[in-house]
């Protein structure tokens, strides 16, 4: 027999149905309640945060547990260095530092900000191209700015990323300044960096020979470089052959009277004579201890021309380097200070344009004081205003390949 439903079952079966799915929703609810009041136990954020001014970094919090409820509140303890926002975006706004703090609940966790400034911006402009050398011409961003700048072949940097070379060259450097350290010298990353735009003369190099010109900015207190690297290529000139002579001749005797208390000593400086075959080309005469020139240097000449155009070019680039200090043109007078007695010594001339354009000429004199000799040479004042003067003690510089200075 069929079992039939009346309309009031109905009814009744619908309420129930009714009153069945709120108690569900009321379930819900009070899930939903009991996520929201879920604590965090622990959050989490990187310790550390270097920021150049103006840059920006997202900061990410990690929330234990995962299902933890409540919104993170983000702050700076120096809003005038770095600022953040309500969803962890850091603002680099001046030099200095700053802590970051991110609080959910009672679970805290800081980050503490450097920001850097900028590393300088360089721009590169080549001013004369020589065999030997090239003056290139920086314009900083920042006067105050510190900046390395180099060069090298194409095959060296072609293929490197700028972080690469500016990983590199910074690696070299303190290793280099690890060397002084031992030797007692406590040299800083501003002693070998320039500052300001300045006009440069890259040296050491050779004819007829592409390189590459770069430079990049550095901030000297965090030691970061920039992120780009400025580069400018260029090709150094060939040889220019001369066919100058030299007529090297020893003129005279100059005695200097030293008086110190009652004792009187004396010194002797040589006077020579240097006429080139023409008075227009430039060239370079310079002189050296005959024995140390062998020994030193294997009788090479220009060998010693060419490290003592480095060593000028070190250590003199305020007054022109090498050329701007030893090279002339026409017939010159040069002298020897405290030249020692039965004492060889070698004097070199060279033409020079940019770089050596003939070989070394060179003169021997065995010096012998006036008084050791029956018939004394006349001597003479010294001629600073005319002469050229040469200190005949045998340097030791320091230079190291692919600096400007």
């Amino acid at each position: 027999m069929k079992k039939l439903f009346g309309f009031g079952t109905i009814v009744l079966l619908t309420g129930a149905l009714i009153l069945a799915s709120c108690n569900k929703k009321d379930e819900v609810t009070e899930k939903e309640v009991t996520k929201k009041e879920v604590a965090a136990e622990s959050i989490k954020l990187q310790k550390e945060l270097a920021l150049y001014v103006d840059s920006t970094f997202q900061l990410k919090a990690e929330v234990s547990p995962e299902d933890a409820t409540g919104k993170i509140n983000w702050t700076s303890s120096d809003k005038t260095i770095a600022t953040v926002s309500e969803d962890g975006l850091v603002k680099a706004i001046a030099k200095g530092t700053a802590i970051v703090t991110a609080n959910i609940g009672n679970a805290v966790a800081v980050c503490n900000v450097t920001v850097m400034n900028n590393p300088v911006t360089l721009e590169l402009k080549l001013k004369s191209i020589q065999q030997k050398k090239c003056t290139v011409s920086v314009k900083a961003s920042d006067e105050e700015g510190y900046y390395y700048c180099g060069y090298a072949t194409p095959a060296d940097v072609d293929k490197m990323t700028d972080a690469q070379i500016t990983s590199t060259v910074l690696k070299n450097i303190k290793s280099m300044l690890e060397a002084y350290a031992a030797y007692g010298y406590n040299y800083t990353l501003k002693d070998v960096l320039k500052k300001g735009s300045a006009d440069l003369i890259a040296s050491g190099l050779t004819a007829s020979t592409d390189y590459v010109m770069f430079a990049f900015g550095v901030d000297v207190d965090s030691e970061q470089p920039s992120k780009t690297v400025t580069r400018l290529p260029f090709k150094t000139i060939d040889v220019v052959p001369s066919s100058m002579t030299f007529t090297i001749e020893f003129d005279s005797i100059a005695k200097i009277q030293k008086i110190s208390g009652k004792d009187t000593t004396y010194t002797y400086n040589g006077y020579f004579k240097c006429t080139p075959s023409n008075e227009t080309e430039k060239f370079v005469i310079t002189g050296v201890k005959s024995i140390v020139l062998d020994t030193a240097y294997n009788n090479d000449a220009m060998k010693y021309l060419t490290e003592m155009e480095a060593y000028y070019d070190q250590n003199y680039s305020s007054y022109g380097g090498f050329e701007g200090t030893m090279v002339k043109a026409g017939t010159r007078d040069v002298y020897f200070k405290t030249m020692e007695h039965n004492v060889k010594y070698t004097l070199i001339a060279a033409g020079y344009e940019g770089g050596f354009s003939t070989k070394a000429t060179t003169f021997e004199y065995t010096f012998q004081h006036p008084d050791s000799i029956k018939k004394p040479m006349p001597a003479r004042a010294p001629m600073f205003e005319k002469a050229d003067e040469i200190d005949m003690t045998d340097f030791r510089g320091v230079y190291f390949p692919g600096m400007c200075h």
